[in-house]
Order: C-alpha cells, then sequence, then structure tokens
C-alpha cells in the first residue's frame, strides 16, 4: 500500500511538472511579437515599395535585371522590326548558328524585309551563340567580353517567339508551349497578356479559371500598366493575395488559393511587346527566373 502512495504521488507530481511546464511555454508565446498587418495607402508605386521593403515583392526592370547578371541582348526589336546590336559585330567569338550570320548579313546589308523573310529566320534559332565575326585568333578578349552571356532577351523582353517555335503556330502549339515555360518555372498557371487597342488582356492562358480569364484585363492608362507594362517592369509578387488591388480584384479566389505569388515578366510575343504573368506554387527570385529562362 506504502509503494502505491509513493506512485500516486509521483504521478501527480509528475502531472504538476507537466502543467507547470505548459503555462511556462504558453507564456513565452504571449510575449512573442504579434505581425503587424501592413497598411498600405497612397500610389500605386508607393504601395509596389512598401510592399518591397516589406519583402512581399520584388520589381525591376529588365534592363537592370539583364545587367546585374551581365546577359547582353544581342537582337533588338524596334517597331516591329529586329535589329542586331553593335555589339555583335566588335566581338571575338567564332558563330556556331549559321541561319543567325545569314540573318545579321541580310539585316546589316538592307536586302531583306525583316517583317517577312527577317522574321522568319529569327523564329529557326534555337541556340545561338555570339558574336558572328571570328577576328584574329590571336586577339585576346577581356575579362568583360569572357564573362558576358548571350541572350534569348530582346530589348523588349524574353523572345517567347523563338522558345514557341518549337511548338505548331495553332492554339494548341501556344498552350503547349505554355504547359513548358510552366515546368520550367514551377507555375501552376500561365497566360499571355497582349496589348490590344487600348486594352491589355489574356490571349492564351493555361489553367485560370474563366472568371479570371475575363477579369484581367488592363486599361492602357490605367496605373499598372503605365507604371509596370510600359516600363517594361519584371514584377515578382510573393504571396498569393499581393495587397495591390489592381490584381487581387482580378483574380478569382479559387485562383489565389492554390498559388503562393505570381510573375508578371516582359516577352515578346507575335512580334509585338507582351507579358506573361505565371501563378507560382512556390517563389524565388527575379534574379533566379531570369537565369532559368535564360538557359531554356
Amino acid at each position: 500500500q506504502a509503494d502505491e502512495e509513493k506512485n500516486i504521488k509521483a504521478s501527480e507530481e509528475l502531472e504538476d511538472l507537466e502543467e507547470l511546464e505548459e503555462l511556462e511555454e504558453l507564456e513565452e508565446l504571449e510575449e512573442l511579437p504579434i505581425p503587424q498587418e501592413i497598411k498600405l495607402s497612397g500610389s500605386l508605386g508607393e504601395r509596389l515599395k512598401t510592399l518591397e521593403s516589406n519583402g512581399l515583392l520584388e520589381i525591376e526592370s529588365l534592363e537592370n535585371t539583364l545587367q546585374t547578371i551581365n546577359i547582353t541582348s544581342s537582337i533588338s526589336l524596334e517597331d516591329g522590326i529586329f535589329r542586331i546590336n553593335d555589339d555583335v559585330y566588335t566581338s571575338d567569338i567564332k558563330p556556331k548558328d549559321k541561319k543567325l550570320k545569314e540573318l545579321v548579313d541580310s539585316v546589316s546589308n538592307d536586302e531583306v524585309d525583316a517583317a517577312a523573310s527577317g522574321y522568319a529566320n529569327v523564329l529557326d534559332i534555337i541556340n545561338v551563340d555570339l558574336p558572328l565575326f571570328e577576328k584574329n585568333k590571336e586577339t585576346k578578349q577581356n575579362d568583360t567580353d569572357k564573362d558576358q552571356k548571350v541572350s534569348v532577351f530582346l530589348e523588349n523582353g524574353f523572345n517567347y517567339d523563338i522558345f514557341s517555335s518549337h511548338y505548331k503556330k495553332s492554339n494548341i502549339g501556344i498552350v503547349r508551349s505554355l504547359m513548358k515555360i510552366s515546368q520550367y518555372l514551377d507555375a501552376v498557371f500561365a497566360g499571355l497578356l497582349i496589348l490590344d487597342g487600348d486594352e491589355w488582356h489574356l490571349n492564351h492562358s493555361l489553367g485560370f479559371n474563366q472568371k479570371t480569364i475575363d477579369n484581367l484585363i488592363f486599361q492602357r492608362t490605367d496605373d499598372f500598366s503605365v507604371d509596370v507594362f510600359d516600363q517594361k517592369k519584371i514584377l515578382l509578387l510573393k504571396e498569393g493575395v499581393s495587397g495591390i488591388e489592381e490584381i487581387d480584384s482580378k483574380l478569382y479566389y479559387e485562383d489565389e488559393s492554390y498559388i503562393n505569388g505570381s510573375l508578371f515578366i516582359p516577352i515578346v510575343f507575335k512580334g509585338n511587346s507582351s507579358y506573361l504573368i505565371l501563378g507560382m506554387m512556390m517563389t524565388k527570385s527575379i534574379k533566379e527566373y531570369v537565369q532559368i529562362l535564360q538557359k531554356i
């Protein structure tokens, strides 16, 4: 009986100790700071800066991003015409793509209509090594030339025309290209935003609810269009519900529940400045996404 009483007493002491530990844990939890809700106000630019300073988004111009990771755009698009940048003619690397050399020759000699033959040639280029003309083999490159990479980016954005040239030009082919780029970037939704008249809207999409498709429209004069699209900004939102009314109000709530962020990146689609929008499962960084696209 004495042993039984000792066991009961020990059990009670153990329960008291466990309760004390639980109380201490609760007190520690109560001492933890309560996350403050971020208050957004002011212009779109001001709200974007607030979210950026709190680590909830990244926003960067395409030009600055490419400079940061030392990528040079070899071909630019101006008024619907592809132009070869001057650096292509002045470097020491021997070209590996004969089609690109032919394209450069045709552009530099003004012998090809860029809207027809030249554009078709560009779409045939898959992997490009620049520049095009071999100088004296004894000529040494400086460190900048050695580190510089050739870009699948045009000055106006990721060259989606070259990327999608692997697929048929039909709607199904474009959707398949969206499937592939979604796999590369770990996205659950994807769409191509094009400028049609005075508004930006989804031209092709993958995964988005029809209500999102119908509602994802930006007027050309909207602050978002002016601050992001016109400025060729890359925008990475790191939350499903971004806090930016101009975006959240256009995404159907069921779509928002499946994503943990969104990526807007400028592209060239059918020769025109457009945007790729992606709903992300997990977010990385703008630099990482651009590097992935560069390797495609």
